[in-house]
């Protein structure tokens, strides 16, 4: 599988350990609510255009956490491909926290069963979060081959 060459190409990164720990701290802050953009309007682009290629509700904020919820539900450890060690966000209201991105071919219909790319920075260790969103949305470019 692609992903799985990918992430094995990328030398020594975080461990496995403390991706599923991020997935799982993600995973908590979306459910209970305590996720936030951190640009509005590029996550509303890249919803939009999802709503648009895929038929996919995004216009509540319930349809966004579902959204959110059914991507980090897919996502593993094995589908990171950020930064070895994980970089730091210089987004102003991220700036200094860690950056998780993860590409992933999704099985899901409101995905277009797609290769996904998602964004995100979990405040702190993620007990209290919030989790914070930079993007999700079709890979771009996608994986070739």
């Amino acid at each position: 599988m692609i992903l799985l060459k990918r992430y094995a190409d990328r030398g020594s990164g975080p461990s496995h350990k403390e991706l599923w720990k991020k997935i799982t701290a993600a995973k908590k802050l979306v459910k209970s609510g305590k996720w936030l953009a951190v640009d509005p309007f590029g996550l509303s682009d890249d919803l939009d255009k999802l709503a648009q290629k895929f038929d996919t509700e995004v216009e509540t904020i319930e349809n966004q956490t579902t959204l959110l919820t059914t991507a980090l539900e897919e996502v593993t450890a094995w589908n990171y491909d950020g930064g070895t060690p994980p970089t730091d966000s210089t987004a102003p209201k991220t700036q200094g926290l860690k950056l998780w991105i993860f590409r992933w071919e999704s099985k899901k219909d409101c995905f277009g069963k797609s290769v996904m790319y998602l964004k995100f920075c979990v405040d702190g260790t993620g007990e209290q979060g919030p989790l914070w969103l930079h993007s999700l949305h079709i890979d771009n470019p996608p994986l070739k081959g």
